[in-house]
């Protein structure tokens, strides 16, 4: 099946061709069953926008489809959807602008909108729309935002969920896809289609820049020694492991009664302690990596660094 003619005005990338097929695939399972959704895994920068609207325009080509809903996180990235869909794909989504739905073929909107949306927008057209979420990882089982994807758009025939972060650190299940068991307590996530940055990485090596998917980046693993643990209280009780303990064979004997709940809190507030800026590896981890920065600029003397963090009580950007 030739799939490049649904990339209107875009060359598609291996990957995204892959995607494509293997969604195509999946269309009659999801028309079948309401609850069956396609997850798709792909590393940041590797062009997940161009593979929702090639999902978007294939239903719509195949007339399976006759609306689609883009859900994304930020209110400016309607617009970015909605004039990127116009410019690569013709396609016209509707983004804070009034007007009547024959004028479009869908709408981008925000995860936050939804809470006051009802469902009747999928509803009149029979379920045929097309749902398709971006940052994936938001709404879960335990939040109020999954509630309303479910609520407002969980009629949608075809679903498509996206997302480069395929993790909560909460450890709390998303709907509509599939997981793995893996024994105490553990989960994983199991994508539909999966391209990690290594596979981005293979694709880059031995091109020009501007073909590159993505950059060659290092990941350094970064964990207490047990000689100095992390340290933290939950529900009364204190406690000290580094972060590769294996607190459920740690702690089974001690509670047998919703062991899995009590596992998934203690891992949550243990990785709240390692990444709490006020407690000793949080800062440790900070003070190494500037140290680290400092003998890589001694050879590229423009290297810059990149603090993530989970919250801030300031707005104001500091160097």
């Amino acid at each position: 099946m030739d799939l490049a003619p649904y990339f209107v005005n875009t060359t598609p990338r291996r990957w995204q061709s892959e995607f494509l097929e293997r969604f195509t695939q999946k269309a009659p399972e999801m028309a079948s069953k309401p609850l069956e959704g396609f997850l798709l895994y792909a590393t940041p920068g590797a062009g997940k926008t161009v593979a929702m609207f090639s999902a978007a325009q294939w239903l719509r080509s195949a007339g399976l489809i006759e609306w689609a809903v883009f859900v994304v996180p930020a209110a400016p990235l309607c617009d970015q959807v909605a004039r990127e869909a116009k410019r690569l794909f013709k396609m016209d989504l509707r983004s804070g602008v009034e007007g009547a739905d024959s004028q479009f073929h869908g709408e981008v909107v925000t995860i936050q909108s939804l809470r006051n949306r009802n469902d009747s927008s999928v509803t009149r057209r029979r379920g045929n729309v097309l749902l398709c979420v971006d940052e994936f990882h938001h709404p879960s089982n335990n939040n109020s935002w999954g509630e309303d994807v479910e609520r407002s758009l969980g009629g949608c025939r075809f679903k498509l969920f996206c997302t480069g972060t395929p993790f909560r650190s909460d450890r709390s299940e998303l709907k509509f896809v599939n997981y793995k068991d893996l024994g105490d307590g553990e989960i994983e996530l199991i994508p539909d289609y999966s391209y990690a940055y290594r596979d981005a990485l293979a694709d880059s090596n031995g091109k020009p820049s501007q073909e590159r998917v993505v950059r060659t980046a290092q990941f350094h693993l970064y964990d207490a020694s047990p000689d100095d643990p992390i340290e933290w209280a939950c529900d009364g009780k204190k406690y000290a492991h580094t972060l590769s303990d294996n607190l459920a064979a740690e702690y089974e004997e001690e509670h047998s009664s919703n062991f899995s709940n009590f596992i998934k809190r203690l891992r949550s507030v243990r990785f709240d302690a390692a990444t709490e800026p006020k407690f000793k590896l949080a800062r440790n981890m900070l003070r190494d990596a500037v140290e680290h920065l400092d003998r890589i600029r001694q050879v590229h003397g423009h290297a810059g660094g990149l603090v993530v963090c989970k919250r801030s009580e300031e707005r104001r950007c500091r160097e």
